[in-house]
This record gives structure tokens, C-alpha cells and sequence, in this order.
């Protein structure tokens, strides 16, 4: 979680073209690479970094989900980005 916060708050993107492009890049990655091919889940089931949560899938906590930081980080940079023109916009009302 410190990477996915650590990313939002230091990678400012200069507008939204950029980050709409890296989203829908991930976008296309994910939707490649996840449902069309076996290779994240071998990839992210094999490796035992923090580069991935668990949470438990089922009361009984015999099967977890996971999601990617990617997953965290990219939308959190479209919220940053959003927060950051309506601070911009908010003292720019008053001149």
C-alpha cells in the first residue's frame, strides 16, 4: 500500500491526456493478459513480493482474491489529477 500511495502522491502527470492514455494502455494490458493468458496469474501466484494484495475471498478464508497495485495506483492518479484542477480552479475563481 506505501507504493500504491508513494506513486499517487509523487507522479504528477501533467494533464489528462497522459494519464487517459496510460489507463486505457492498462486497460488493454489487463484485459489482455489476464483473461486471454495464463501468464499474470502464474506470474502473480509464483512471486512473493509486495506487489499484490490478498483479501479472503469466503467467510471461512480457504480462497483469497487478488488485485495488483496497478489496479490502485492508476485510478488514484486519475483522482489526484482531478483533485489537483479543482484546487487550481477553486483559487483561480477569486482573480
Amino acid at each position: 500500500m506505501c507504493f500504491a500511495v508513494h506513486a499517487i502522491e509523487n507522479w504528477l502527470v501533467g494533464n489528462f491526456r497522459n494519464i487517459f492514455i496510460v489507463f486505457i494502455g492498462l486497460i488493454a494490458y489487463d484485459t489482455y493478459f489476464v483473461f486471454h493468458s495464463e501468464v499474470m496469474m502464474t506470474v502473480a501466484k509464483g512471486i512473493d513480493l509486495p506487489l499484490k494484495i490478498l483479501a479472503p475471498a469466503d467467510i471461512k478464508m480457504s480462497s483469497f482474491a487478488m488485485i495488483g497495485l496497478g489496479d490502485i495506483i492508476i485510478p488514484g492518479l486519475l483522482s489526484s489529477m482531478c483533485l489537483r484542477c479543482d484546487l487550481i480552479d477553486a483559487f483561480s475563481i477569486g482573480r
